[in-house]
Parts: C-alpha cells; sequence; structure tokens
C-alpha cells in the first residue's frame, strides 16, 4: 500500500496529461475541420492532413462519425476512391444502424457507379441500399440510379455481344 501512496501523485500527473493530450488533440481535429470545411472546395493538403487527424482518431476505437467523415473527404480527394471505400464499407459493416450508415452505403454506390465505372456493382450496391434502408430519404435517389445502372450495364452487355459476334464471323 506504501507503494501505491508513493506512486499516485505520479499516475495522476500521467492520467491528467493524457487527458490533456486526447483535449488538445480534439481541439486541432476541430479546427481542421473548420478550416476544410469553410469552402467549398476541399483543399487537397488539408484534406490529407484532416485524413491522418482521422486516422488518428481510430486508433482510439472505431467510431461511425469519424469512419464517417473520413470517407467523405477520402471521396472528395484526387484518387482516394480505395480509402473511401474502405471507410464506408467499415461503417456499413460494423454500424448499419447508424444514421450514417445509409449514406456509407449510398457513397459505396457513386464510386462504383462515377469512379470505377462498374456498373454492376454500382446496381448491386444501389439494391442492397433499398433492401436494407427502403424508407431513407435517399431511397428514392438510389432506385433512380439503380435503373440507370441496370439499363447502361445491359447495354454494355449488348455492346459486348455484338463485338463477340463480329469477331467470330471474321
Amino acid at each position: 500500500m506504501k507503494g501505491f501512496r508513493r506512486m499516485a501523485p505520479a499516475l495522476a500527473l500521467l492520467l491528467f496529461a493524457c487527458q490533456q493530450s486526447t483535449v488538445e488533440e480534439d481541439k486541432n481535429l476541430k479546427a481542421l475541420e473548420k478550416e476544410a470545411f469553410s469552402s467549398q472546395n476541399l483543399d487537397v493538403d488539408l484534406g490529407k492532413e484532416l485524413l491522418s487527424a482521422y486516422r488518428s482518431e481510430m486508433q482510439k476505437g472505431l467510431d461511425a462519425e469519424i469512419l464517417f467523415k473520413a470517407g467523405e473527404v477520402a471521396y472528395n480527394l484526387p484518387d482516394r476512391e480505395d480509402e473511401a471505400m474502405e471507410y464506408f464499407q467499415r461503417l456499413s459493416i460494423k454500424f448499419p444502424k447508424h444514421e450514417k450508415a445509409p449514406h456509407a452505403v449510398f457513397y459505396k454506390g457513386l464510386i462504383y457507379e462515377n469512379r470505377w465505372n462498374d456498373k454492376e456493382m454500382a446496381a448491386k450496391t444501389w439494391e442492397e441500399f433499398l433492401v436494407r434502408y427502403p424508407s431513407h430519404e435517399l431511397a428514392n435517389d438510389a432506385a433512380d440510379l439503380l435503373t440507370l445502372a441496370r439499363d447502361t450495364a445491359d447495354d454494355l452487355e449488348k455492346v459486348n455481344q455484338w463485338l463477340k459476334e463480329i469477331e467470330q464471323n471474321k
């Protein structure tokens, strides 16, 4: 017990220092977010710095809000679709009932369709959205995008079929 009494002040000081550093990190993160989102266009360097701060937050523990914010930032940076997809995927799996989960699934569909030009996976993602969140405010948009993705996928399939037929008839 004597040893503990001697160590108690040191432990209290260490605990206080850890809390202070967490408070400082939170302030820095809030300041970065404020600066990054103060204009319509995300500055690339600022976005990268913000992603780094979000990664640090994730090391403390997974949080749906941080995953979503990191996904949004990565989505809006050039050549970061893989990273954005990872964050949105983790959010939709780990926190399927969170209010940001439908938005994460929606972003996944946008990445497949607009960034990776994978109409088939986009259609599957829009279907997933409609099954999981049929009454969400984005459900009508997801349904419209599903229709477009299917139509485009069907057209691409027809073109590929015609190309095969032309190749075979040569």
